[in-house]
């Protein structure tokens, strides 16, 4: 089958000082067996000096070592063009972006001037995609590893439906790379659990990790992008929530693999109080912030809203709580118990 019988995929990786993530991210990405795609990093507002380092593995004065990908020298020097946010509008053919058309590797930059978050970076590469006919749109976090095969295997699965619009592969951990991190999630819309599935077969399911999310393009011409009131959580599960409910499918593919640095982008955010208190507006727990606006604004049933905040607030948080004070020791418990539900409840 030719380049051309394949659908076009493009794939959206955000970083946030997260280059040494990026560029590990990149080379796997660079060694797929899928033809036919494109590369976009959206850069959002780094300040560790990330695109200057991305544009040395592009020459291939960098090398990337890592526990599952070889380092290729023959695919380098990799084609890159840089976009600030305001240019991109008007980039409207990715194809004769490249003058050099010899090179078979191309990697697109878009420089965000500030952390937009999670939601708001995504969208602004995804536009772009779009805007130059991507038939998919593939969401990867920059601290992933992808299988060589991991991206034929999920557009085989997803063009066999029609009613498909979300597929996820399934994300192992990166320190242990043989055990399941996610393989798609239910959700509770009683008592608010979401669940993680583990699974051997293809399987519908609520929800995706957001982390790894193709995407067709009719799911954003019918339902609109990531939504931006979830700046850093919950918006993958809003995202797959909204497209169930206006008809898609979203399923999990488990032959489909890539490996996650799981919680490394939220760790950084939580050790930039500066950065993470003008994205949130302060300084509550924004996980559970956005879990309790997600279940607000999705619940299919108010009933079922009041049902959630019933168990949520009488069991889940009490036993967190607990579980808190018994890590911590005795001493103390009753404050740090305190002060844990207190920030909870702010949230």
């Amino acid at each position: 089958m030719t380049m051309d019988a394949k659908p076009r995929v493009s794939i959206v990786i955000l970083n946030w000082n997260g280059w040494q993530d990026t560029i590990e991210c990149l080379e796997s990405l660079y060694q797929i067996t899928y033809p036919n795609y494109e590369v976009i990093v959206v850069d959002n507002g780094s300040k560790d000096n990330s695109i200057e380092m991305i544009r040395k593995y592009c020459e291939g004065e960098l090398t990337v070592e890592s526990k599952f990908i070889s380092y290729n020298h023959e695919n380098k020097p990799i084609g890159i063009k840089e976009f600030a946010k305001e240019e991109i509008e008007s980039k409207k053919d990715i194809n004769n972006l490249f003058e050099n058309s010899y090179l078979s590797k191309k990697l697109i930059i878009i420089k965000n001037e500030k952390n937009y978050g999670f939601a708001e970076g995504n969208n602004i590469g995804i536009e772009f995609a779009l805007n130059n006919m991507a038939e998919y749109i593939f969401m990867l976090n920059n601290d992933t590893v992808v299988a060589s095969d991991f991206l034929e295997i999920l557009v085989a699965v997803i063009e066999k439906d029609d009613e498909v619009g979300i597929a996820g592969p399934t994300c192992y951990f990166y320190d242990t790379p043989n055990t399941v991190w996610q393989a798609g999630i239910k959700i509770n819309w009683w008592t608010s659990e979401i669940k993680d599935i583990k699974t051997s077969k293809v399987e519908e399911v609520d929800c995706v990790s957001g982390c790894a999310m193709l995407i067709k393009n009719t799911v954003f011409k019918n339902i609109s992008l990531l939504d931006t009131r979830f700046p850093f959580g919950y918006e993958d599960f809003e995202f797959c929530t909204r497209a169930r409910r206006n008809g898609f499918k979203v399923v999990n593919v488990p032959d489909s693999k890539i490996w996650h640095k799981v919680s490394m982008s939220r760790n950084k955010l939580m050790k930039n109080m500066e950065e993470r208190n003008a994205l949130l507006g302060d300084t509550g727990d924004f996980r559970l912030k956005d879990r309790l606006f997600f279940f607000k604004v999705c619940s299919p049933r108010k009933i079922q809203h009041i049902s959630q905040n019933i168990f949520y607030f009488a069991y889940a948080l009490p036993l967190s709580a607990f579980l808190l004070c018994r890590r911590s020791g005795a001493k103390a418990t009753l404050i740090k118990a305190g002060i844990f539900i207190k920030e909870m409840i702010r949230g």
